[in-house]
């Protein structure tokens, strides 16, 4: 069996007014050199792991968001999400084959929540839209690109994530864009929200 060491945290999403939506759920893991992490097994004893009690204390009733890459998508990892609470934050880069199609689709009727992460108008990520549950942009795009992302998704009527919101500063500016849910640590003590995690 090979040791590893594990680490969890998470990023709050809050509406407009401040209230929390949800988190990021963020995990890494470290293995010895040589060692392969990043398989399927390992991730599902992980995500199971989730829903242990101890795991949902942390979140209450709130959205849970965690990354998906298409390995995991396809491993079918987030099925192991909580209908109704669980968010799979796929790459909006993801290739729209009839394989993922089909898990998507699936996830839906589970009742999981697809979000579009680190969202460009590019012809994949146009195509994944009618499947998603919510649309991630990165802040950090630049200002005129971001304001083009947000125009461009205007007749989806999807909520529009700003991530990485870091200032006041960077809130306002995606308030006065049209966003409608921001994550980051503008306004939550990151040390304080880290301890609520670990204890």
């Amino acid at each position: 069996m090979i040791a590893s060491n594990f680490a969890l945290s998470r990023e709050p999403i809050a509406t407009k007014d401040g209230r929390p939506f949800g988190f990021e759920l963020r995990y890494r893991w470290s293995v010895p050199p040589g060692a392969c992490p990043n398989t399927i097994a390992a991730a599902r004893r992980r995500w199971a792991a989730l829903a242990a009690p101890g795991f949902k204390r942390c979140f209450r009733d709130s959205q849970v968001f965690i990354e998906v890459d298409e390995s995991l998508l396809m491993g079918k990892l987030a099925l192991l999400l909580t209908p109704g609470q669980g968010v799979a934050a796929i790459p909006a880069s993801l290739k729209p084959t009839p394989a993922v199609i089909r898990v998507l689709n699936e996830l839906r009727r589970s009742a999981i929540g697809i979000a579009l992460d680190d969202f460009r108008f590019q012809p994949h990520a146009v195509t994944l839209l009618r499947y998603a549950h919510y649309v991630k942009v990165d802040v950090n795009c630049g200002a005129e690109a971001l304001r083009d992302i947000v125009q461009g998704l205007e007749p989806y009527n999807l909520p529009l994530i700003a991530a990485n919101v870091r200032t006041l500063d960077d809130l306002t500016r995606c308030w006065d864009l049209g966003f409608h849910l921001f994550q980051g640590y503008h306004q939550v003590d990151r040390e304080a929200d880290m301890h609520a995690l670990l204890v």
